[in-house]
C-alpha cells in the first residue's frame, strides 16, 4: 500500500481522514487493508495490525494537558468547559473554541437566566458567549468553589470549602451555617428546582431541601442510602439523587433507592435524562443508560430492578468520573447530545443515533477434548469410554467487540436447560455417561443480536466393556451357574 501518510479513510464524497504513526498507528507503512463483514477496517503494517471501528463515544478535542472539567450546556449546542489550567472553551462535537477567560473554573451550572461559572477567583455569568464578572468570593484566600446555582431571582447560592452555604444578592454575601447539621458540612451539589426549592447534597448520605425558611432533611431513616450525594436531577415532581452507592429518588416527600440488574451502580457523579426520556448516569463502572419506562416502573415499585446498558472503555470512554470536584460530570446539550467528563477527558454521544451492530455473530465449535486427547470438531465425534472430563471449545468471529459476545450452550441428553456461559468459550462436563448427545451453542453480540441457530456437534461416548449388554448377560449366566452349583 505504501506510506500511511497516504492512507485515507472517509465516506465517498466526503473529506477523507489521514492517519500516520503519530496518530496511534503501529507504523507508517501499510501492506494490506481489508474491511470485515461488520464494517471494521483492518490495516496490516510493517510493525503490526491496526483496526478502525466506529466508536460510540466521541472524544472531545479539549486543550492538551487540561484537567478537571467543569461543564455546562451552551446555547443551541455544545458545552462550555472550564478547567483548572486552561482557558474557558466552547466544545462542540466538531471542534473547540477558546475564550479570553483564563481563570480556573471548578463549578458550573445553568438556570433560566443563563450559565454560571465559579472558581477561586470569583463567579461569572455567560451572556452571548462572553463571560462577565458577577462577584468575588467572600474569602480571598480560598482555593475553589464546590457548587454554584442561581436562586431564581438574580442571585446565586454557592458552596465553598467552608461550613454551611453562601448566598449572594445585591446586598452582598450572606452565610448560613446550616444548623440542621452538627458537623458543619458544606454541600457537594446544589440544585434550585422549578418550585423555588433549594436542594443541597452532602457527604455521608445527607440531603437537605430548603423552601423559604423551612428545611427538610433526608437520610438513612427516610430511605436514602446513596452515600456521598454527588448528582441531582429534577424530573417532574421527582428529584433523582446520584451518589457513591447508586441512585435514589425523592418524590412526594419520601425517598427510596433504585437497585438495578447486574452489577450495582457505584460512584454516580452525573445524572441526566435525554430527549427520548431515557436516564443516563456517569458512574465508576462507565456510562449507564436505563430506559425511561423502566425507571418509571421503579418509581412506582421500589422492588423493581431496571436493566442497564453500559458504555465503557471499549466504547471510547477514557478514565472514570470525578467524585468530588468538578460536579456534575454529565450534561445534556440543547441539541440533545450528551456530554460526560472523566478524569482523563470529555466524550459525547447522540442518544438518537447510537451505532449498532445488527449482524448475528457467527458461532463455531473448535475442538473436543478429554483426558485421552483432543479431536477437531466436525459434524460428529466419537469418544472412548471412561471419560472423566469432557471439554468442548467454541468461539465467535464477531470482531467489533469480541469482549462483549455472550454464549449459552446445552448438551441435549444431559442438560435439562440452557447454560449461560457469559464470555467463556468452553463447556466442561465431568464423568459423562455413555451415550449419544447433541451439543449446541448460540451467541449474542454486543448489542444483544442473537445467532439462535448457532453451532452443533453430535458427541458419542463409548461404553466400557462392563457397560455392554453381553457383559450383563454373562454376569447373569455366571450367577445362575453359581446358584446351580451351590444347590
Amino acid at each position: 500500500m505504501g506510506d500511511l501518510a497516504g492512507m485515507a479513510i472517509g465516506p465517498e464524497g466526503k473529506e477523507a481522514q489521514r492517519f500516520v504513526e503519530r496518530d496511534g498507528l503501529s507504523s507508517d507503512y501499510a501492506s494490506a487493508v481489508i474491511q470485515d463483514r461488520e464494517g471494521s477496517i483492518w490495516v496490516g503494517g510493517s510493525r503490526g495490525l491496526d483496526r478502525f471501528r466506529v466508536s460510540r463515544l466521541l472524544p472531545a478535542m479539549t486543550s492538551p494537558g487540561a484537567t478537571d472539567f467543569a461543564m455546562v450546556a451552551a446555547p443551541g449546542h455544545g458545552v462550555w468547559v472550564g478547567t483548572k489550567n486552561r482557558p474557558l472553551a466552547r466544545v462542540e462535537a466538531t471542534g473547540t473554541m477558546s475564550t479570553t477567560l483564563v481563570q480556573p473554573i471548578t463549578a458550573a451550572s445553568r438556570d433560566a437566566d443563563g450559565a454560571w461559572l465559579a472558581g477561586p477567583d470569583g463567579i461569572w455569568r455567560l451572556h452571548d458567549g462572553a463571560p462577565e464578572p458577577y462577584a468575588s468570593l467572600p474569602y480571598p484566600d480560598y482555593s475553589g468553589v464546590q457548587a454554584v446555582t442561581g436562586d431564581g431571582e438574580g442571585g446565586a447560592w454557592v458552596s465553598i470549602n467552608r461550613p454551611g452555604i453562601f448566598h449572594f444578592t445585591e446586598g452582598g454575601w450572606e452565610h448560613d451555617a446550616l444548623p440542621a447539621f452538627a458537623n458543619d458540612p458544606s454541600p457537594l451539589v446544589l440544585k434550585n428546582d422549578r418550585h423555588g426549592r433549594l436542594w443541597m447534597g452532602f457527604a455521608r448520605n445527607a440531603l437537605l431541601v430548603r423552601k423559604g425558611s423551612e428545611d427538610t432533611r433526608f437520610g438513612t431513616a427516610e430511605g436514602l442510602a446513596v452515600g456521598n450525594v454527588t448528582a441531582l436531577l429534577e424530573d417532574g415532581d421527582a428529584m433523582w439523587v446520584g451518589g457513591e452507592l447508586g441512585i435514589g429518588v425523592v418524590v412526594g416527600g419520601r425517598a427510596h433507592m433504585v437497585a438495578t440488574q447486574g452489577e450495582p451502580m457505584r460512584g454516580v457523579s452525573g445524572l441526566v435524562r435525554d430527549h427520548q426520556g431515557d436516564f443516563w448516569a456517569n458512574a465508576a463502572q462507565g456510562i449507564a443508560r436505563v430506559r425511561g419506562a423502566d425507571m418509571a416502573r421503579a418509581l412506582e415499585d421500589p422492588s423493581y430492578r431496571p436493566s442497564v446498558a453500559w458504555f465503557d472503555s471499549l466504547d471510547g470512554l477514557p478514565g472514570t468520573p470525578a467524585q468530588f470536584r468538578p460536579l456534575p460530570t454529565a450534561v445534556v446539550a440543547d441539541d440533545g447530545r450528551l456530554w460526560f467528563a472523566t478524569t482523563s477527558g470529555i466524550v459525547s454521544i447522540d442518544p438518537a443515533d447510537i451505532p449498532r451492530n445488527r449482524l448475528p455473530p457467527p458461532v463455531s465449535i473448535r475442538t473436543v477434548s478429554t483426558d485421552a486427547g483432543t479431536w477437531p470438531a466436525g459434524s460428529s465425534v466419537s469418544l472412548p469410554a471412561g471419560i472423566e472430563r469432557l471439554r468442548i471449545a467454541f468461539t465467535s468471529t464477531s470482531l467489533t467487540m469480541p469482549e462483549r459476545v455472550r454464549f449459552r450452550y446445552r448438551m441435549e441428553g444431559l442438560d435439562t436447560r440452557w447454560r449461560d456461559a457469559g464470555g467463556d468459550r468452553e463447556a466442561v462436563y465431568t464423568d459423562p455417561p455413555p451415550g449419544t448427545y447433541v451439543f449446541r451453542v448460540t451467541a449474542t453480540n454486543e448489542d444483544g443480536v442473537a445467532n439462535t441457530e448457532g453451532a452443533a456437534i453430535t458427541v458419542t461416548v463409548a461404553r466400557a466393556f462392563y457397560q455392554m449388554p453381553w457383559f450383563f448377560l454373562l454376569c447373569l449366566v455366571l450367577v445362575a451357574v453359581l446358584i446351580w452349583v451351590a444347590s
